[in-house]
């Protein structure tokens, strides 16, 4: 059929209208965009405004005189707890009666306290408070005169309120503890919180300055690969009515575990219950009175006890969740009370009646509420009741000072952005109010636990989580972040956090020290929680019986230190990258400069203690050999999480030789080469040279060159290295003049890039390197590699910017002793040296810049180019170095088989997959590429 311009033209008009609809469209939602951020911040405006001019009604709704009865009767002018601190001295207490406000959610985060509860203004900055203001979160429930005396929850009500409760100012700051409060959030010295001192119970961060993660495994600080540990359950929904949940525990009330250790039914700890209705509370089928006991004689169903997780307020205390014993003192018409959940949920949250709950009606039927939620219930109370709460309108108020007022303007601010912001840069956070409602209920000190767990609307999330992603290619604003970073100080929140992770629908990653090659101790397309080990970084040397027990948390450099400390002549034979976390680094198997004499980092674990997807605390003698060999090599991400390391410390001399030099192609660098790969692995096993090839731009003009830089380091005296080199490799050079004798400790200074004389106390900063930003592969190689070959190579490296890097390890000596099955880590006998391929991002903006495309696109080039010259059946890999281009697949073996056989060869991960299956046989802990669990037999692969 002929077109004519007649159907031409319908044709140009059809395409302009959809055009242009689909351009309405997006304005629309543009304008979507901007009425939410408006209606944020008229909601803003609507709570300061009310922060300023509130009705003056106590907390839980009553009247402005504090009083248990709502008769308004406003002699004194003094508020119950709702009213704002007017004296503008921090404490809390009005000058002329009125309470300060130290409750009620003015800050926006929807937890229902003043910021941390203190009243004088900085809201405790996220336990970083620098200023002089009372920890008061609220009235002081022992005497009920309403005065917020600056001791945080001094009553045990659990409501959350007064976080940190020390009453010098300084909030616990998270790390940066340098007041004497302690820390706890309104535990006073005793613990009892009686002495309403609010100087905190002294258990404050004891940890360190940084952390670390499972899966890092870095040797070298050029990143690594163990990846983290697994995740939640088998769905990727957050079951929050889990109502089939099968857990079995009889524990009944309490306020937390029962102090040993598992998740048994033995009660005594307000744990887990057995009714399965995800209430962890006894099995009376009647709303609990949150007291943990069998009965309801507590009107205020399930406001406080412990041992409870679900919608209600989640505290640890008697009635009233909401701050103070009349539900909270909130901002507006009744008690904007905190449920003691540091969440943006459920119980408290949004004001209400005297019962610190949702409903304003007693009748305690608790709903979730997000930010949003909570905000729009205030925007729509205080927009029906202005002039009524003006007419109320206590004048002293306008006292208020101006920067009070400011403060509470940019944080609340700051908290609709926080939540603003995780939709807009692709990395939404489901609510996870349920689970930190949970780890609350089942742990024994909620003012502490509540210093060490974060959310995005935390101001400390973001910098928490950026902290130890050492790779910073992966601090792009689209990789997804956890729902929830945990910091544990002690191993019973772990516990806790696995049992709520379970429950609620949440994967689990692990990190130590943060060298994830493929960020998986840190990012994950599901919903996880991050479980940081900074703070559990302690390690305990015992130079008599040769070992060191050492935290998780603790990086290679805090391992070396605590060694030199006691002894010159034993050490560890771990990697040469300081920053690399023990997690991730012993678990994937772990080499470095004492490889060939010692064998693997994971050859010398002589025990060491796990929590199993059960709960359990295991050692090796109650976990068994076959999970005792699982870890030390397999990964630890795929069978539980390690609490502690036994490491086996070897004998070393007093002083040892090192030598560094470097050869070009014009220096006969090809030649040298060729040679050190016969001499390097076969050589006298107290000698260790590592090797690293660049290509590089001849100095003043355009031509490119080889550089291989050889690193060499003795167990002995120069008198004894240099015949040794002189008999084996004359072609090296080595003279007396580069050769320098040093303590082993300070070897490790020297590899890792700097002078002998630097002090060794750099070893525990972990901020003392630069961050990576790359990309890697490995390789092991077992026939030496010809000089056409290596030409084939250097030519390769003359396509790249100078952006490349080999880095070569020997084996032979000790690691040709051991079979492939004597750990997981299966590269041993046979194998010459250990190759590590990298590219760096460094110049550009992220890994997805043309040059960097451009430059991955070069490393899967020069991985091809490899494939004659490395192993084969498999193409060998080391698991700590861990590679997604081999593929994430594991829903059957054959899949599986891709990338896992090249990390454990075939023997190996059948034997992992049969322990997996025993251990975790729901694959809770499992990542893009841990170890599976399939239903068919071993003996069908």
């Amino acid at each position: 059929m002929p077109v004519t311009v007649t159907t031409m033209m319908m044709v140009v008009v059809v395409v302009v209208v959809m055009v242009m609809v689909i351009i309405a469209m997006m304005l629309m939602m543009m304008v979507v965009v901007v009425v939410v951020v408006v209606v944020v911040m008229v909601m803003v405006m609507v709570m300061v405004m009310m922060v300023l001019v509130g009705d003056g009604d106590g907390g839980g709704g009553d009247d402005s005189d504090g009083d248990d009865e709502d008769n308004n009767d406003m002699e004194d002018g003094s508020g119950g707890g709702g009213g704002s601190d007017n004296d503008d001295d921090g404490d809390g207490d009005g000058d002329d009666g009125s309470s300060g406000d130290g409750d009620g959610d003015d800050d926006g985060d929807g937890d229902g306290c003043g910021d941390n509860g203190d009243s004088g203004g900085d809201g405790g900055d996220e336990y970083e408070d620098d200023d002089e203001d009372g920890g008061g979160g609220g009235s002081d429930d022992d005497d009920g005169d309403g005065n917020g005396d600056g001791d945080g929850d001094d009553d045990g009500d659990g409501d959350g309120c007064g976080d940190n409760g020390d009453s010098d100012g300084d909030g616990g700051d998270e790390d940066e503890d340098d007041d004497e409060d302690g820390g706890g959030r309104g535990s006073d010295d005793d613990s009892d919180d009686d002495d309403g001192d609010g100087n905190g119970d002294g258990d404050g961060d004891d940890g360190g300055d940084d952390g670390g993660g499972n899966g890092d495994g870095d040797d070298d600080c050029d990143g690594d690969g163990g990846g983290d540990d697994g995740d939640g359950d088998d769905d990727d929904e957050d079951d929050d009515n889990d109502d089939d949940d099968d857990e079995d525990d009889d524990s009944g009330g309490g306020d937390g575990d029962d102090g040993d250790g598992d998740y048994d039914d033995d009660g005594g700890g307000g744990g887990f219950d057995d009714d399965d209705d995800d209430d962890d509370n006894d099995d009376d089928d009647d709303e609990d009175d949150g007291n943990g006991d069998d009965d309801d004689d507590d009107d205020d169903d399930d406001s406080g006890g412990g041992g409870d997780d679900d919608d209600d307020s989640g505290g640890v205390g008697d009635d009233d969740s909401g701050g103070g014993d009349d539900g909270g003192g909130g901002v507006g018409d009744g008690g904007d009370g905190d449920d003691g959940d540091d969440d943006v949920d459920d119980g408290g949250d949004c004001g209400g009646d005297d019962d610190g709950d949702d409903d304003d009606d007693h009748h305690h039927h608790h709903h979730h509420h997000d930010v949003a939620q909570c905000s729009l219930r205030s925007l729509y109370i205080n927009t029906l009741l202005p002039w009524i709460k003006l007419t109320k309108l206590n004048m002293k108020k306008s006292q208020l000072s101006a920067s009070v007022f400011l403060f509470v303007l940019i944080l609340s601010f700051s908290v609709s952005w926080a939540t603003f912001s995780s939709l807009v840069d692709g990395t939404p956070w489901p609510d996870s109010g349920k689970l930190i409602s949970c780890v609350h209920s089942n742990s024994n000190n909620v003012t502490t636990i509540s210093q060490l767990i974060f959310t995005p609307v935390n101001a400390s999330f973001l910098p928490i989580w950026q902290a130890h992603v050492q790779n910073i290619k992966f601090l792009k604003p689209s990789t997804r972040k956890p729902s929830v970073i945990v910091t544990p100080v002690e191993e019973t929140l772990i516990q806790t956090t696995l049992y709520c992770a379970k429950k609620h629908g949440y994967e689990i990653r692990i990190r130590s020290g943060g060298h994830d090659f493929e960020a998986l101790s840190y990012s994950a397309d599901v919903p996880f929680v991050m479980i940081d080990f900074t703070k559990m970084r302690s390690v305990d040397v015992d130079v008599i019986n040769r070992s060191a027990w050492a935290q998780t948390g603790a990086v290679l450099g805090d391992l070396y230190y605590s060694i030199s400390q006691k002894t010159d002549t034993l050490y560890f034979p771990g990697g040469v990258c300081p920053t690399v976390g023990l997690g991730g680094y012993l678990s994937g198997g772990g080499y470095g400069n004492l490889i060939r004499k010692y064998g693997t980092a994971a050859d010398n674990i002589l025990d060491f203690r796990v929590i199993d997807v059960n709960g359990n605390i295991l050692d090796r003698k109650s976990m068994g050999e076959d999970l005792f060999w699982a870890i030390r090599g397999g990964g630890a991400s795929s069978f539980g999480i390690v609490l502690a390391w036994k490491l086996r410390l070897v004998p070393v001399p007093e002083i040892v030789t090192v030598f560094i030099l470097n050869k070009t192609l014009e220096q006969r660098a090809t030649e040298i080469f060729h040679k050190y790969q016969y001499v390097a692995p076969t050589i006298d096993r107290n000698l260790h040279i590592r090797t690293q090839v660049f290509g590089e731009y001849i100095r003043n003009t355009t031509k490119k060159t080889i550089r291989i830089m050889f690193e060499g380091i003795y167990q002995g005296t120069k008198d004894t290295l240099l015949p040794l080199l002189d008999e084996n490799f004359p072609e090296l050079g080595v003279t007396r003049e580069i050769c320098e004798e040093i303590k082993s400790i300070q070897s490790t200074l020297v590899f890792w890039g700097l002078p002998s004389s630097t002090p060794i106390e750099i070893l525990t900063n972990r901020s003392a390197i630069d961050k990576l930003n790359n990309k890697v592969k490995s390789d092991y190689v077992r026939t030496p590699i010809p000089i056409s070959g290596l030409r084939k190579i250097w030519r390769k490296f003359f396509e790249n910017d100078e952006s490349a890097l080999l880095m070569i390890n020997p084996f032979g000596g000790k690691m040709a002793d051991f079979v492939e099955t004597e750990t997981p880590y299966p590269h041993r006998a046979g194998v010459l040296y250990q190759v590590l391929e990298t590219v760096n991002f460094f110049g550009q903006t992220s890994d997805m810049t043309p040059t960097s495309l451009q430059r991955i696109a070069w490393l899967r080039s020069l991985e091809k180019l490899l494939t004659p010259y490395v192993s084969k059946n498999p193409r060998e890999a080391y698991a700590n170095y861990v590679d997604l281009d081999f593929g994430v697949g594991n829903s059957n073996y054959e899949e599986a088989s891709v990338w896992g056989e090249r990390y454990w060869k075939r023997d190996n991960f059948k034997k992992l997959i049969g322990i997996k299956a025993k251990i975790d046989p729901e694959n809770f802990f499992r990542h893009p590429q841990s170890i599976p669990v399939f239903s068919t037999s071993l003996s069908d692969m």
